[in-house]
């Protein structure tokens, strides 16, 4: 949601100024107030909007609530308190006040916003119609084709986001979000190159070429616009194939593959949760088919063949995991807010996962997850993870299973060499000089949401011998006997890299695997316990 001055130019491209045009209150019934009144009025939204330039939202709603007690159906108030209202996260009432706006004073800049309110509060329909509508006071408003793509994409039309996301582009170059999205979205595709060739797909960005078992398909390439269509069709086919043919997990594999490029992709939900039923897991199985039905009803009908034998699928292991983090979120918030939290309850009711985390937490990072290793009992897999990490990999449990068949550490993120002086898995020094891109590993995606934008560092599965500690994970009994730890003295900064030094001297294998997870953050540096901490760290090893 843009904002730009009253006195300024309307984003339109009217070449009006915005209070005459977007932003007109002339259309407001002031025939019955006196001249002063109205002055007070305008000069009231005029101190709303300067408070809305400099994030002071409460001193902004408190103005827009003065000119709603002059004038209870003043539209431009009731945007900006809508507008207010979505900055705060609170999308049921942006939408309540935005609808009232737009029913009073249709416009683009009120029917984006209200758009965007809607897909806040996961109604997409309503927020392509609402983009739309935007277009159709102004075709050429860039920002509202990236909000219908950003609306599209998330429905599963990504051919279409594309096309929206490229006018806008063509509208605005320097509209950054639209670069930025448009970027992604083929990224996610680079991202997933290995995944990719297992299943004979190959995708060439710098030949503008697109093969399926080493065959060109005709009339399909990256730039085509019904690229993502071939390429789901394509991905589709092949797991169905596999699945005929009894190899469950390869097919797993690539339907989340095609997810994470395609999050509402319906085959591809559809037929993982046909997997899902095959391993036991019937809440998970009936989201998924409900939910692909929904964009596809005759989905049942298609794929009703397949009949997978409940249980007859070897993957699903019986490997505890458990899940180990820290916040400083209380347990209630934890499970509603955080990113982790609402993925953990999301996963399914797959009963394997069980959930150990410390709230409310002021301590070390160290003494929560070696007290998690030295528990006793049975053997598990132990998750070490940060709090704001979704987890898009509905098969999570089973991804790490695999993992752990490679490697005795796993990562999702690594260094395949270790120099003197690293200030960090990707760093080589304190100055946070990046490594040289070939001795990197693995990916991660990055955004305040699911599915967020990839950052591809290297080939994964690989060896490395240095981890990103966003997650870490081990088997317990394994950390028990070759006595590896996490040192308490790396609180919050370098326990990662310390950790994966220790286990790398104890001969343990460290590795990069491709888990589909979306970190919210890209970390902190350069702080004062930051340097202080790598100072103690180089005191340490030894540079």
């Amino acid at each position: 949601m843009g904002k730009v001055g009253r006195n300024a130019p309307c984003t339109c491209g009217s070449g009006k100024k915005y209070k005459h045009c977007c932003g007109s209150v002339a259309h407001v019934p002031l025939t019955a107030m006196q001249e002063a009144e109205q002055d007070a009025l305008h000069q009231l939204l005029d101190k709303a909007y300067d408070y809305l330039e400099s994030d002071r939202l409460e001193e902004a709603l408190e103005a827009c609530m003065q000119v709603l007690r002059m004038d209870a159906l003043n539209p431009q108030a009731l945007h900006w308190a809508g507008l207010i209202a979505y900055q705060r996260g609170e999308h049921g009432s942006a939408v309540e006040l935005l609808q009232q706006a737009m029913q009073l004073a249709p416009g683009t800049a009120v029917c984006s916003n209200l758009g965007l309110a809607l897909h806040a509060i996961g109604d997409l329909h309503g927020a392509i119609a609402m983009q739309v509508a935007a277009l159709g006071y102004r075709p050429d408003h860039a920002a509202s084709h990236n909000n219908l793509a950003n609306a599209l994409k998330e429905l599963g039309d990504v051919d279409t986001a594309v096309t929206h996301y490229r006018k806008a582009i063509e509208l605005a170059p320097d509209l950054e979000p639209a670069v930025q999205n448009l970027k992604a979205v083929f990224d996610q595709v680079r991202l997933l190159k290995p995944q990719l060739e297992a299943a004979a797909i190959k995708v060439d960005f710098d030949r503008n070429a697109f093969w399926v078992n080493g065959i060109p398909v005709e009339g399909v390439s990256p730039s085509s616009p019904h690229f993502f269509s071939a390429l789901a069709t394509t991905m589709v086919e092949r797991a169905v194939c596999w699945l005929e043919r009894g190899e469950w997990s390869r097919a797993e594999e690539l339907c989340q593959t095609l997810r994470s490029v395609i999050s509402n992709q319906a085959d591809a939900l559809y037929l993982l949760g046909a997997i899902a039923k095959s391993r036991g897991r019937h809440a998970l199985s009936a989201e998924l088919m409900q939910k692909a039905c929904g964009f596809d009803s005759a989905l049942p009908e298609k794929y009703d063949r397949l009949d997978l034998p409940e249980g007859g699928d070897s993957m699903g292991s019986a490997d505890i995991v458990e899940i180990v983090s820290a916040t400083r979120m209380s347990e209630d918030d934890f499970w509603a807010n955080s990113a982790l939290g609402q993925s953990l309850r999301s996963l399914g009711g797959d009963r394997r996962i069980v959930v150990s985390v410390a709230f409310d937490n002021r301590r070390g990072l160290p003494d929560i997850y070696n007290a998690r290793i030295e528990q006793k009992g049975e053997d598990r897999i132990l998750v070490f993870m940060h709090d704001d990490v979704w987890i898009d990999d509905l098969f999570f449990a089973d991804r790490l299973v695999s993992a752990l068949g490679h490697f005795d550490v796993v990562g999702v993120a690594g260094n395949s060499v270790r120099l003197a002086r690293q200030a960090g898995w990707g760093f080589l020094d304190a100055h946070l000089t990046p490594s040289s891109r070939g001795d990197l590993r693995g990916g991660i995606s990055h955004g305040p949401d699911k599915f967020g934008k990839p950052d591809v560092f290297g080939e994964s599965p690989a060896p490395c011998e240095l981890l990103d500690g966003v997650i870490l994970v081990v088997r317990k009994s394994q950390m028990q006997t070759l006595n590896v730890r996490f040192d308490p003295l790396f609180k919050f900064h370098f326990y990662d890299i310390d950790f994966c030094r220790s286990a790398r001297q104890a001969g343990l294998r460290l590795g990069t695997w491709p888990l589909y997870l979306t970190h919210q953050s890209k970390g902190a540096f350069r702080s004062d316990s930051w340097k202080d901490t790598y100072a103690a760290y180089l005191e340490k090893w030894g540079g």
